[in-house]
């Protein structure tokens, strides 16, 4: 309401959109009009708040956002990298030490026999009118023992490199398991022997064989027996059996002797893996020979397994398993 005064209407803080103003008039007798007067009065909002100012904004908050995850993204991405890089480079370093410490391990091992052979040879050479047959038969045969200690050397170097690059090969052909057993035992004796360690051998009463590659079966019968004599010879015993799994036969090589820790059962076979003890600290090594067994068995479809005992370990090889309808 407002008098003639002060002919005029203020109206604040109103949104945008379509108004209606309606006005009605009195003149000075008090009559007041039949039929107002209408405006239709239009606020358009700012140029800040208009719709396509809004989708400005909806447009620039999305890419925002975008710009955003896609840097968060790649940020993430580099520091995966990163971790990755420093990860290959702490293991190219581990790899280095170790490849380090496997040729110092080589060059010592066979060193060992290389002295122990020339040091008897040049005795035998020296002194050989004078030595009793005795004494000269002992020497030949230490001899003889370090010659196959230095094969066996090589061979599991030559086999390590092979297995490595996938260039071993094999020769399968049907093979008598227990003759194979009795002639690994019989390769082991004067070692056992010398080691005040029994060796018990236990066979079935039936025939049994098995398509394999023979040389690299007694190649892992001879890392098992070492593996045994270096670190489970306190046990004084070993046993080695035959028996029959299923479809396939099983040669269990079982120690009395210290095991190894609990959750070391498997990492034993991985390449230069040795058992952080007092006893491994005394035993040379490269740690190499129950990795090369797993994998020349692997190589043929069978498995090598550490199972614990009370006391020692027991090494299971499952041989390859046979046709449905094979024979034994």
């Amino acid at each position: 309401y407002t008098s003639g005064l002060s002919p005029q209407a203020v109206y604040t803080n109103l949104r945008p959109g379509s108004y209606r103003l309606v006005v009605y008039a009195s003149n000075e007798d008090g009559y007041w009009s039949q039929a107002p007067a209408v405006l239709e009065i239009t606020i358009r909002p700012p140029v800040y708040a208009t719709r396509l100012a809004w989708l400005c904004y909806i447009a620039l908050t999305i890419l925002f956002l975008y710009r955003w995850h896609r840097r968060s993204l790649r940020k993430l991405q580099e520091r995966h990298q990163i971790e990755l890089e420093r990860n290959k480079y702490y293991e190219e370093q581990k790899s280095s030490a170790n490849m380090l410490q496997f040729y110092t391990d080589i060059a010592h091992e066979l060193k060992t026999p290389l002295t122990s052979i020339r040091m008897y040879a040049e005795l035998l050479r020296d002194h050989d009118a004078e030595l009793a047959p005795a004494r000269r038969r002992g020497y030949q045969q230490i001899i003889l023992d370090e010659s196959e200690r230095l094969s066996r050397l090589v061979g599991n170097v030559l086999d390590f490199s092979r297995l490595d690059a996938g260039r071993k090969r094999y020769s399968p052909a049907e093979t008598d398991l227990a003759e194979l057993l009795n002639t690994a035992a019989e390769l082991c004796r004067e070692r056992a022997r010398t080691a005040g360690v029994e060796l018990h051998v236990s066979l079935p009463g039936s025939p049994a064989s098995c398509r394999i590659d023979r040389d690299s079966l007694l190649q892992i019968l001879h890392n098992l027996f070492d593996n045994a004599f270096k670190y489970a010879a306190s046990g004084k015993r070993i046993d080695l059996s035959l028996v029959r799994a299923g479809r396939r036969w099983e040669i269990r090589l079982r120690d009395y002797g210290p095991g190894v820790p609990p959750g070391a059962e498997e990492k034993i076979f991985r390449k230069f893996y040795r058992v952080d003890t007092a006893l491994e600290a005394e035993v040379s090594g490269f740690g190499l020979g129950l990795a090369i067994a797993r994998g020349l068995l692997r190589d043929q479809k069978g498995e090598l397994k550490a199972v614990p005992a009370d006391p020692g370990m027991q090494f299971i090889i499952q041989l390859p398993e046979e046709p449905e309808h094979g024979t034994v």
